[in-house]
């Protein structure tokens, strides 16, 4: 950000996982991402029985070093599940 050059994150999940592998403009939207957050348990326990060293899930908020939103009643690099 500091150099203003493009950052493109994605937040990915089970849901756009699978859609993945029948949009390819998506794949290819992921696959192109400069970071890629894990969203969802989904994809941690998934890369767990690949044998991938996953720790846990980080939210994009946390990804980029954002506070919670404000007022949402929620700890500080938490979010709400399902919305």
């Amino acid at each position: 950000m500091r150099n203003q050059q493009r950052l493109q994150l994605v937040a990915l999940n089970v849901a756009k996982f699978a859609n993945m592998r029948f949009d390819p403009v998506l794949a290819a939207d992921v696959a192109d991402s400069d970071v890629i957050s894990i969203d969802g348990m989904g994809i941690v326990w998934g890369a767990r029985a690949l044998g991938l060293p996953v720790k846990s899930r980080v939210t994009v908020r946390k990804s980029l070093g954002m506070a919670p939103r404000a007022n949402s009643g929620l700890a500080p690099g938490t979010s709400r599940v399902g919305g």
